[in-house]
């Protein structure tokens, strides 16, 4: 095992999380900043602007909440505003649908050594949150990213055959085919290594040829792809991208963390956070970078089947491992 389970909760949920934040500070700066100002992207890519019409990362929280023992029940949690702003919204705000794959994370966290669990429990929070996606292209793209990330937490995502794997087994031919046109523009690019510039060239109308829905999740395969073992360097690229980037940063960011565990977040990233006010996670309804870490701590004791993970977690003798590994002596 190369990292931790536990390690890459945590990592895919602060991934998300300092993704969703730089793609929005990125966004609003790129007129502004030079390509050398990106080298010192940790002084200035994480202040929490006011710009976001929605953050995911609160949706995400609350969908975190309701899988922990003691949760509350999703419709008693206060997103029905979020979620009519997008799924009614323009062909421009229906973009930002591909926003419910950071929303729906933990789940695809909780479930992700039972894909048939997993695809259920996100259909019926998607039924939940009255978005009527399960047959389309982007609900079979939001499928795609949760497969990404079961893989990555069962260290059994191999980059170079993962979209491949996604095409056959989501079988995208027939269930997404506009996305499997999106997908293969994406290998076409990791194959030819094509430049930056080129592709935010090809993206100035917003959408890759296909569906404008997918073209987020696409993106996002992506920068993870073209490098999957260096987390900044994707989250860079990613974030100078004009589509979407606070999604396609938060995905990109969620891939790349469950992939890389904690350890693989750039340590000048997180520390240079620290001293900022209001904390860059607050957006995902925590106070600080040790409070989101202790979310995604509960998520995990919860998986591993603490009924009160607070008191589990404060066990220091307790051990976890997959049914059948721990045996008497």
């Amino acid at each position: 095992m190369q990292h931790s389970l536990r390690h890459r909760f945590r990592g895919a949920l602060l991934g998300a999380a300092l993704g969703e934040t730089l793609g929005i500070t990125g966004a609003d700066r790129m007129v502004t900043q030079t390509p050398r100002s990106w080298f010192t992207v940790h002084t200035w890519g994480f202040q929490v602007p006011p710009s976001a019409a929605v953050w995911w990362g609160k949706l995400a929280a609350m969908q975190l909440r309701k899988l922990l023992p003691t949760g509350p029940s999703l419709s008693a949690l206060p997103n029905g505003a979020i979620i009519s702003e997008i799924s009614q919204g323009s062909s421009v705000d229906r973009a930002k649908i591909s926003g419910f794959a950071i929303a729906s994370l933990p789940i695809a966290l909780f479930y992700h050594e039972d894909w048939q669990q997993l695809q259920h429990h996100l259909e019926q929070t998607l039924s939940d949150w009255q978005l009527s996606v399960q047959d389309s292209p982007v609900g079979t793209a939001l499928l795609a990213v949760h497969y990404g990330v079961a893989l990555a937490l069962r260290e059994r995502l191999h980059p170079a055959h993962l979209l491949a794997r996604l095409t056959v087994d989501l079988d995208l031919q027939d269930r997404a085919p506009l996305f499997l046109q999106q997908l293969n523009q994406v290998q076409r690019w990791l194959s030819e290594g094509t430049e930056l510039s080129t592709i935010q060239s090809m993206l100035k109308d917003g959408c890759l040829d296909g569906s404008r829905d997918t073209t987020p999740i696409a993106l996002a395969l992506y920068g993870f792809l073209g490098t999957p073992t260096n987390f900044r360097v994707s989250l860079l690229r990613m974030a100078q991208l004009p589509c979407q980037p606070q999604i396609t940063c938060a995905i990109t960011g969620a891939l790349s963390g469950a992939y890389n565990s904690l350890s693989g977040l750039p340590w000048h990233w997180r520390t240079g956070t620290r001293s900022i006010t209001p904390s860059p996670v607050c957006t995902w309804g925590a106070t600080s970078e040790a409070d989101l870490l202790n979310q995604a701590d509960l998520l995990w004791a919860a998986w591993s089947g603490a009924y009160n993970p607070t008191t589990w977690l404060s066990q220091p003798t307790c051990v976890t491992a997959s049914p059948h590994v721990i045996r008497p002596r």
